[in-house]
């Protein structure tokens, strides 16, 4: 949920590098993974719980704001993008959207007081 590309960030800007080592494996779950065709393209739904939708709403928001102090069209689009799987291709929409909505709010609330702080 950004927690791993936040600490990354942190730390270029501190002035380390970030090595990646393509042999190590992570096994965990990540949701339902279901494949949907839109348009003659594939999209990557992946039915998160409504709790991990909020935190990935949230963080991503927190994170930009916090480092940039600004938002970029990439994640206004990505959150857009969630809405949009959301509503038209995961279940328990109605509490996915209410969560996703509760860290629209947070992330911007948290993220304009870690840049204050800064």
């Amino acid at each position: 949920d950004n927690v791993d590309i936040e600490y990354c960030l942190r730390a270029r800007r501190a002035g380390y590098r970030i090595l990646r080592n393509n042999t190590v494996v992570l096994s965990h779950a990540i949701g339902n993974i279901k494949e949907k065709k839109l348009l003659g393209r594939w999209l990557t739904v992946r039915n998160h719980s409504p709790m991990r939708k909020y935190y990935q709403i949230r963080n991503i928001l927190y994170m930009h704001y916090k480092l940039y102090g600004r938002l970029s069209m990439e994640v206004l689009y990505r959150v857009l993008a969630a809405y949009f799987k959301v509503i038209f291709y995961e279940q328990d929409k109605a509490r996915k959207i209410h969560e996703m909505n509760r860290g629209i709010l947070d992330g911007f609330k948290y993220g304009r007081k870690a840049r204050a702080n800064r």
